[in-house]
């Protein structure tokens, strides 16, 4: 994919774009109002630098389903 065309998923925009500079946020307006600002660098974190929520989640997931591809979970979903 030519990174210098538009994407027409402005999500997908804007990982390309976090991929090319690596100084992209994401801007969230949440229906209550409230605003707030992450980067985006954090979808491309490895692993051991995740959240211990989302490492939890994980291995509670590896407990649930042992066998993922009997599951019907491929690709990137298998951590």
């Amino acid at each position: 994919m030519n990174h210098n065309q538009p994407y027409r998923d402005a999500f997908g925009q804007a990982l390309l774009d976090e991929l090319d500079t690596g100084d992209v946020f994401e801007i969230t307006e949440r229906d209550d109002g409230y605003i707030s600002a992450r980067p985006i660098h954090r979808y491309f974190a490895q692993y051991p630098h995740w959240s211990d929520l989302e490492t939890a989640a994980i291995d509670l997931l590896r407990v649930l389903l042992p066998d993922p591809i009997e599951a019907g979970i491929t690709g990137a979903a298998m951590v």
